[in-house]
Order: C-alpha cells, then structure tokens, then sequence
C-alpha cells in the first residue's frame, strides 16, 4: 500500500527530475492518505480547490490524467528505486 512515507522517499527524483514544489510534493503526500480533496485540504491547511490544483500539476508533470495513474507512476518510481 501506497503511504506519505513513500511519496517523501522520492522527494530527490520528484523535485529535481519531474520539477514538482515542495508544496505540491507535501500536497502529494497528504493525497496519498486522504480519501479525497477535503481530506487532503485540511491537512494542508488550503482549501480543496487549491488541492485539487496542485494535485492537477503533479499530474500534468508526472504523465498521468489521474489520481489512480498517479499512484501507480509512484508506485512504479519506488520500484525501481528500491
């Protein structure tokens, strides 16, 4: 199972090869644990549109149209760094 733990693993990768924030990387991280955009907008402390617009440029920078692709590409990243 995916967890925040994972996301900041990749935190080198993620910031210098796929050019995330570190504020979309901590947005990431809360995703990963949350069951949606609310969730993951009070752990931030930002509102669920901002959430939703980080989330939306991680994908964007990642190579992915979704959450689930998202995951996977995280997933597939700690792989291959494992």
């Amino acid at each position: 199972m995916l967890t925040a733990a994972h996301v900041f693993k990749l935190e080198h990768r993620l910031l210098n090869y796929y050019k995330l924030t570190r504020r979309q990387l901590a947005v990431l991280a809360a995703s990963v644990e949350a069951q949606n955009f609310q969730e993951t907008a009070d752990r931030c402390g930002i509102t669920p549109k901002t959430a939703r617009c980080h989330l939306s440029n991680v994908y964007r920078r990642l190579g992915v149209k979704s959450r689930f692709g998202c995951y996977r590409k995280i997933e597939e990243l700690f792989d291959l760094c494992s």
